[in-house]
């Protein structure tokens, strides 16, 4: 009879423990949330409107809710690496040589343009070679890895700096603290277009510097998703989705 005591003490003590452990992962299952890190400048603009859309949809047909964090691009790459976000919404498709706890989806995004732009009469920019030799100043958007590893081949540390935002960077245009500004064309773009601080300014695009296919990397903790959203990201292409949600992001 004591042994039979003993017994139902046990199994209630069991129960006490596993019921809670039970209901926290119910709970978790339940909110099912994925949360994509990704520069705020970017998040704001046109880019960003079009990269929510596609994820919102693509991350709802694998039974995830989805959030767009937007913080400074440095920071992003900071809480990803950590684990702290679920991933990166937009990055190139070498990021991952410098960030091994991330993996590539390997089907893009889209492709964008990197673009340069200056209120100087008569520069031209064609490419990373072109900005060599010249007797320029190059202001370039912070954080944003592309830029970074390429531009020092091209010009001197010296004559480079980085801004916080694309407002910035066409700020100091026209105030003729620097000859150029490199950074996303569709998010320039639409600064130029809708910012009336630049309406009718000397602002212009001078040429492109690379063109560019755009990633989602997802942290390792997720990598088993990594393909199965490829394969969502294809089927949207094929459906004409992705043309859709660009023609309602502008």
């Amino acid at each position: 009879m004591a042994a039979v005591r003993i017994w139902g003490v046990l199994l209630v003590l069991l129960l006490s423990v596993t019921a809670p452990m039970e209901a926290e992962s119910q709970s978790l299952a339940e909110k099912k949330e994925i949360v994509l890190g990704g520069s705020d400048s970017q998040k704001n603009g046109f880019y960003g409107r079009w990269l929510d859309l596609i994820y919102t949809e693509a991350f709802k047909r694998l039974g995830y809710k989805f959030r767009y964090m937007g913080v400074p691009a440095k920071r992003s790459s900071v809480l990803s690496d950590a684990g702290k976000t679920d991933g990166e919404i937009s990055r190139v498709s070498s990021y991952g040589e410098l960030h091994s706890n991330l993996v590539k989806v390997q089907e893009p995004s889209f492709v964008t343009r990197f673009s340069a732009y200056s209120a100087r009469k008569g520069l031209v920019i064609d490419g990373w070679q072109s900005l060599k030799g010249k007797d320029i100043h190059v202001d370039y958007l912070r954080g944003i890895k592309l830029i970074t590893s390429k531009l020092p081949h091209y010009v001197e540390a010296d004559r480079t700096s980085e801004v916080n935002s694309n407002v910035a960077g066409l700020k100091r245009l026209l105030l003729k603290r620097s000859d150029v500004f490199i950074g996303g064309e569709s998010n320039i773009d639409e600064i130029l277009m809708t910012d009336r601080s630049f309406r009718q300014k000397e602002i212009t695009k001078v040429g492109v510097i690379e063109e560019i296919s755009v990633h989602a990397w997802l942290h390792n903790k997720n990598a088993t998703l990594a393909p199965q959203l490829s394969k969502v990201l294809q089927e949207m292409k094929t459906e004409g989705l992705i043309s859709k949600f660009k023609i309602q992001a502008q």
